[in-house]
């Protein structure tokens, strides 16, 4: 008698929508290490991965929380935040000898503009090649936070006050927002540079 089963069930990964062994296999196939950009609700992880035998390895990692070294105080998770993180990701992976890999954005959806590939775009501008579209990136404007300042001058200092407490109590005038980002910037290029 043989016995077959018939059922087999797929990997606890697939199981659960964590891993995506087609897509990670495509990646895999480049030969190149992955760029992993992960966006959390307050934060953002930038990773430079390399696929080993035993277990992936982490060749280079930069977090949102990170950028307080550097003069960040804002939230985590924007997009002038996942921007800084991606470029100190990349100026740690250039100072470790990486130049090149190759997007993984995980389950995160495609959505042109968003936090995954404004990290991407620092890592871009820190010097790693990675290939990807111009046009999935969001605008310099919009990476600077210059909707940001627009807002807020719309608004009376009361009510300014108010929606940017969190900006007020770090001593960063919400209005002149992009400079905030620049200095950090500047910061951090000087530093790997």
């Amino acid at each position: 008698m043989v016995h077959q089963k018939t059922f087999e069930p797929k990997f606890r990964r697939r199981r659960s929508g964590q891993t995506n062994y087609a897509k990670r296999l495509a990646l895999l196939q480049s030969g190149k290490p992955r760029l992993v950009v992960r966006k959390k609700a307050n934060s953002v992880i930038v990773q430079l991965i390399a696929f080993e035998p035993k277990g992936d390895k982490v060749l280079s990692q930069a977090t949102s929380a990170e950028l307080k070294q550097y003069g960040w105080n804002m939230h985590g998770g924007n997009l002038s935040a996942a921007y800084l993180t991606g470029l100190l990701c990349a100026l740690k992976a250039r100072k470790s000898g990486f130049s090149s890999a190759i997007a993984d954005i995980g389950s995160h959806s495609a959505v042109h503009g968003s936090a995954p590939f404004a990290a991407i775009k620092g890592a871009v501008d820190g010097s790693l090649n990675v290939q990807a579209d111009e046009k999935v990136y969001p605008s310099a404007e919009r990476l600077a936070g210059k909707h940001v300042s627009d807002f807020a001058k719309q608004l009376d200092e009361g009510e300014r006050n108010k929606r940017f407490s969190q900006y007020v109590k770090h001593g960063v005038d919400p209005t002149k927002f992009p400079e905030h980002v620049e200095s950090v910037r500047q910061k951090l290029l000087k530093e790997f540079g």
